[in-house]
């Protein structure tokens, strides 16, 4: 009986954790697209959107959605806990 306790505590803590994620995609082309669309699909739930970062400033529509795209430069990720990277590795973001 306690140990089943013990892990629904484990359990409902990893959720929580979970819960405050911040992630930060890197770059914006079909492979960011990509992950950010499978971000909204995972079962995880994160305590904000995505912040999308690029190498300029704008706006892009992903799956009729508006996703605001912020200069890598001028981003703060401070927060983050997950960075997935969409752009090439010799390349600068």
């Amino acid at each position: 009986m306690w140990n089943e306790r013990l892990v629904d505590a484990i359990i409902d803590a990893a959720k929580a954790e979970v819960r405050a994620l911040r992630v930060v995609v890197v770059g914006i082309g079909a492979v960011g697209r990509e992950m950010v669309k499978c971000l909204w699909k995972s079962s995880l739930s994160f305590s904000e959107e995505p912040l999308v970062l690029a190498r300029t400033a704008r706006e892009v529509v992903i799956d009729g959605k508006t996703v605001p795209v912020q200069e890598a430069s001028d981003a703060d990720a401070t927060g983050s806990r997950w960075g997935f990277t969409a752009c090439h590795p010799a390349r600068t973001v």
